[in-house]
């Protein structure tokens, strides 16, 4: 039991850094402003509303609706914060995690996996499956 708080507390103090060092792209978290809307509207990133085999929820990334010209990396991050933050609330994706299905034409590799990396490692979010095409 010990080992599972310890765990926890982990998780938190790494969540709260990450609020603390990158309070751009994880505070103010709203997908109603203007920006962050327009980019959830493109398509950009989304939940799919059917789930996996394992009945795991499916978060579906097409990086050719991100235009790099628009968009910094912050709203990137942004729009990643907004879906996983939001699907935490359901208790049965605590439980069974998320997959996550990326078409990443347009985006680079290293910003997808950081950016996942970043989600696994510093919220309660679990990545269980990672899919990208290319």
């Amino acid at each position: 039991m010990k080992a599972l708080q310890r765990s926890a507390e982990q998780t938190l103090l790494k969540y709260l850094n990450l609020k603390k060092r990158f309070p751009m792209s994880t505070c103010d978290l709203d997908c109603l402003d203007p920006k962050m809307n327009e980019l959830f509207s493109s398509g950009y990133l989304f939940v799919s509303p059917i789930k996996d085999k394992q009945g795991r929820r499916v978060i579906i990334g097409v990086g050719s609706n991100l235009d790099p010209q628009k968009y910094t990396d912050e709203d990137h991050f942004k729009t990643h914060m907004i879906t996983y933050e939001t699907l935490l609330w359901d208790e049965e994706t605590q439980i069974r995690g998320l997959t996550y299905f990326g078409d990443i034409k347009g985006v680079s590799t290293s910003q997808v996996l950081i950016c996942l990396y970043l989600i696994q490692s510093c919220t309660q979010v679990s990545i269980v499956d990672i899919n990208v095409y290319v």
